[in-house]
């Protein structure tokens, strides 16, 4: 009796960071552990926590803008205005480009 695993099966694979399921075309892969897997959101998501570390004690343009970014997508989610049906699937597109 052979042994298969959701790769070999075609199943999707989870993220490592959500749990949610995904082909492995649309996982991130880390270089050192390839057996991390992140879903392209949570690439983004790490991504912003990632900058935002190296933003702390740094100053310029830039960083100023990417801190008021920051501070708006917080009240966002805090006032729920993500989930309101038109101006929330606008506000997630336009997330999506943002740093």
């Amino acid at each position: 009796m052979s042994t298969t695993n959701s790769r070999d099966a075609g199943h999707g694979l989870a993220c490592w960071c959500c749990g949610a399921t995904f082909d492995e075309s649309t996982l991130v892969r880390l270089g050192a552990h390839p057996e991390v897997g992140l879903c392209f959101d949570c690439a983004r998501w790490t991504h912003r926590r990632a900058v935002e570390q190296a933003d702390a004690g740094r100053a310029g343009i830039g960083v100023h803008g990417r801190q008021a970014l920051r501070v708006v997508r917080a009240q966002v989610i805090r006032l729920g205005i993500h989930d309101w049906p038109l101006i929330g699937r606008l506000l997630r597109q336009l997330d999506q480009r943002l740093p």
